[in-house]
């Protein structure tokens, strides 16, 4: 095998490892955070069933079940607080959908929940014009720079082992 070749196998195979891995991550992160949303809201906690409904719709990967029941989750939250008069718990499971939405948006562009939550957010603020929700929930999530850094470092690898492997054996 020419070098070349044993090259482009080595790069499309660590290229599809660090694909394989990251995709199997982000399954792994939704499947667990809805489990754990599904124990807090089994024990009434709902601010716990936000934040891990709020995770596992930020666990976006392709063919992923886990985001969609995510988004479903915390407007099913959301609207139920509505409906018994808790302002506080709908705003926050509102902008735990928009936070989702804008901070992970998928390969087509952002949520198709966005709007419903912002349209939400705004009859909220109508109606309670001087309450606060209070924070948003904690986000597992890393920041995007971390891909970043980590798309970089594969592609040093890659670069490295072409180096390694055909520019330098051909001196």
């Amino acid at each position: 095998m020419s070098p070349s070749r044993l090259f482009a196998v080595v790069a499309i195979s660590i290229l599809l490892a660090v694909l394989g891995g990251g995709i199997q991550r982000a399954w792994s992160l939704g499947a667990a955070a809805m489990t754990a949303s599904d124990s807090a809201m089994a024990t009434l906690d709902r601010r716990g069933a936000i934040r891990a409904a709020h995770a596992a719709a930020q666990a976006s990967a392709p063919f992923s079940p886990y985001p969609e029941r995510g988004y479903t989750r915390l407007i099913e939250i959301a609207r139920a607080a509505e409906g018994a008069g808790d302002a506080a718990t709908a705003a926050i499971a509102w902008r735990s959908v928009r936070s989702a939405g804008l901070s992970a948006p998928g390969l087509l562009g952002p949520s198709a929940h966005l709007d419903e939550a912002s349209h939400a957010l705004a009859a909220l603020a109508a109606h309670a014009p001087g309450e606060t929700a209070g924070p948003l929930p904690d986000d597992p999530t890393p920041p995007r720079y971390v891909f970043l850094l980590l798309t970089l470092g594969t592609a040093a690898v890659v670069g490295g082992v072409y180096w390694a492997g055909f520019v330098r054996t051909r001196r």
